[in-house]
């Protein structure tokens, strides 16, 4: 009985040194913050105007492939000229899907936190907006959340010649309501071929 007691209580102390461990390893994405994101009361993320991927707050715009999931495709993303609204500058995105994945993409990618897939608490905004243009094809807009797990939801939208204005409500994302957004990805994919698309003017309203 003495060597079992010795047992169950060093099982326990592993547990617990286990638990804190993870807290202090994923503090970003175990919990949404308790309040909004400094600086999303302004409700814009980026209009690119300072020539720059930067954001209001939270990171900056940054490419994301399927590579890391062993993929192929490839893309790159720059600031250029000509936004919408009658704005200097959008972000473009173009890129190669290369269709080895059944859910391959290529595209950008903004988290609300400080680092990516950081989460942060943008309940107090109903819905995702933005202006985009292309070559015409089908894209899409992914949401993940710490509820949601490594499985992101997703909506999409075509970008046609001509800017075009689009919301999204954050309840079409798998009913979300948006207190633990990790991250907000505009992607091509994941039918094999080239793309080329732009956004501007990314707001929380």
């Amino acid at each position: 009985m003495k060597s079992l007691s010795s047992l169950l209580r060093a099982l326990g102390c592993i547990v617990f040194c286990l638990v804190l461990s993870a807290s202090a390893f994923f503090p970003a994405s175990t919990a949404a913050a308790a309040q909004p994101p400094a600086g999303s009361d302004a409700k814009l993320i980026s209009d690119f105007e300072d020539g720059t991927p930067n954001a209001k707050f939270g990171t900056g715009w940054m490419l994301s492939t399927d590579s890391i999931a062993g993929g192929k495709s490839t893309g790159e993303m720059k600031v250029v000229d000509g936004g919408a609204n009658a704005g200097k500058h959008a972000l473009r995105i173009t890129g190669l899907i290369d269709g080895g994945l059944p859910y391959a993409w290529t595209g950008v990618m903004w988290s609300p936190g400080s680092q990516p897939f950081g989460a942060d608490n943008l309940s107090s905004k109903k819905s995702i907006v933005f202006f985009s243009k292309g070559d015409g094809q089908t894209y899409r807009v992914l949401v993940f959340t710490v509820s949601g797990g490594q499985i992101p939801a997703q909506q999409t939208f075509t970008a046609g010649a001509e800017w075009k204005k689009t919301s999204m409500p954050f309840s079409a994302f798998n009913g979300t309501d948006g207190h633990d957004v990790m991250a907000i990805l505009f992607v091509g994919g994941p039918a094999p071929g080239k793309f080329d698309f732009q956004v501007d003017d990314v707001s929380l309203e």
